[in-house]
């Protein structure tokens, strides 16, 4: 699996652009995601989740994507960031599925 902490928008983007920021977001999880399979079929990603907490696109992620039936697991950002924040990560409360490999997509030939 992979785990986007959160989508982060600049704040000079106008609030109606913010869809075709989550279409290129998307494009990009999709893309990013046909690449790793392509290079590590022995350990494929299944799926993708993105975290909701301060999540700049929540409102177009949760109106189009399924909210995930268990968090995943990301990185220990405080070990990133800066001393004595105890940051967990935004992914840590809530998780939408961005992207899923299933039985219905071609499997990647070995």
């Amino acid at each position: 699996y992979g785990v986007f902490n959160n989508v982060e928008v600049g704040s000079q983007v106008r609030l109606s652009e913010t869809n075709l920021v989550y279409q290129k977001f998307m494009l990009g999880v999709q893309k990013f995601a046909e690449k790793y399979n392509k290079l590590h079929p022995e350990s494929p990603l299944k799926q993708i989740n993105v975290g909701m907490g301060l999540n700049d696109l929540g409102f177009q992620i949760e109106h189009n994507n399924p909210v995930s039936k268990r968090l995943y697991k990301a990185l220990n950002y405080d070990e990133y960031g800066v001393d004595d924040l105890d940051y967990n990560g935004d992914s840590g409360i809530s998780q939408y599925v961005v992207w899923k490999n299933d039985e219905n997509t071609p499997q990647i030939e070995k």
